[in-house]
């Protein structure tokens, strides 16, 4: 796994259990219809990118001491008032990684109960994003302490946030190349 680690910090291993998955995971929405125009009512949107290179893909650790704390996630966070979910997934991605997606493309579109216990729904749509330089560094913005490009083995035995579990359980890392949006 390569990465970075600026501060040292470890996380414990909190990812939600596979047996309480299905309660939270709600349901996948059409594809394509990821837009304000299609969910007016949508109470919370979750917008978030995957960046492969070289088949390992990009996780940023989270803030140890904040909402799941220290298991690693992908480049995202909540829409903007007035931003659509590939704009917010674009800068999402600037922010938190420093790096540019020349292009946006749906990979999935959940929405799901919020897992506080709050009585409304969060769309989580999660794109692939093709950078405009696949050679540029990431750069961490201070809400992520460390960052990694994962294996497929490594994912699947990191504490990774249990929506992603869910993203990139079918997807095909090998097949998925961040340059041009061209198939390997």
């Amino acid at each position: 796994m390569d990465g970075n680690n600026r501060n040292g910090a470890r996380g414990q291993d909190t990812s939600l259990p596979r047996d309480q998955w299905g309660r939270l995971t709600g349901r996948l929405e059409p594809y394509g219809k990821a837009a304000l125009d299609f969910w007016p009512a949508a109470d919370g949107w979750v917008c978030n990118c995957v960046v492969i290179r070289q088949g390992r893909v990009l996780l940023l650790q989270r803030d140890p001491e904040g909402f799941l704390g220290g298991q690693w996630d992908l480049p995202g966070g909540k829409l903007d008032p007035g931003e659509e979910p590939d704009e917010a997934a674009r800068r999402e991605l600037r922010e938190e990684a420093g790096l540019e997606a020349a292009e946006v493309v749906e990979l999935a579109h959940y929405s799901n109960p919020d897992v506080q216990g709050d009585d409304f729904r969060f769309h989580t749509v999660t794109y692939r994003a093709v950078e405009s330089d696949d050679t540029a560094a990431v750069r961490l913005s201070d809400e992520h302490p460390n960052f990694c490009w994962a294996t497929r083995e490594q994912f699947d035995e990191l504490p990774v946030v249990w929506y992603i579990r869910r993203v990139l359980a079918d997807v095909d890392w090998g097949t998925i190349n961040t340059h041009h949006g061209e198939s390997d």
